[in-house]
């Protein structure tokens, strides 16, 4: 008896390690590519200097919402420093509140 439980024993051990092991999914881990899929490698037209330019050119979105779109071009404000702080006194003057905070 002793005989057959060991072999059970050790038959059960390899059959949980052999599913362990078989457990893996066929395509690899997100962000790999398959190994029997390999990219197609092409050579470009554009220059070192066009590429550059053109990534200066579309600069990627970073920041806090991103996908809305600015009415102005950042620096095209002919306004001083001083006329906008002057102008926010005067709107809080008149009763504008700066909404922030939770409550708002």
């Amino acid at each position: 008896m002793n005989k057959i439980a060991i072999a059970l024993a050790a038959f059960g051990a390899a059959a949980l390690m052999a599913g362990a092991a078989q457990a893996g999914s066929v395509q690899p881990v997100a962000g790999n590519m398959p190994f029997f899929d390999p990219a197609a490698v092409s050579v470009g037209a554009l220059t070192r200097a066009q590429v550059h330019a053109d990534a200066i050119a579309h600069r990627p979105a970073v920041g806090e919402l991103t996908q809305f779109q600015s009415e102005t071009a950042p620096g095209s404000s002919t306004l001083t420093r001083a006329q906008v702080h002057q102008d926010l006194l005067k709107a809080l003057a008149a009763g504008y509140h700066v909404k922030s905070g939770m409550a708002s």
